[in-house]
């Protein structure tokens, strides 16, 4: 049987944070398009959080802990997401 997700780990509470603002904010979606490690550092993502995101390897991130609708959210930004969820 497949693994269900449950909830977030509280660790990664500041990237799923910084991928709702982005997904929310039609200027925060602009700035991270421009600046993606600006955005990053300023929600206080560490190294390895920066590492796992610009990889735009969804199966990394969700075996980081990044919920799998987020992963989609941020993939969409990173125009790496397939055409059907751009």
């Amino acid at each position: 049987m497949g693994k269900i997700y449950g909830f977030p780990d509280p660790s990664k509470y500041h990237i799923h944070r910084m991928i709702y603002d982005i997904a929310s904010s039609k200027e925060l979606k602009e700035e991270f398009k421009s600046s993606p490690l600006n955005v990053m550092r300023r929600y206080g993502l560490s190294d390895k959080d920066i590492e796992v995101i610009m990889s735009a390897d969804g199966s990394k991130m969700y075996q980081y802990g990044i919920h799998p609708y987020a992963i989609i959210e941020i993939l969409i930004e990173l125009k790496e997401a397939p055409p059907i969820f751009r």
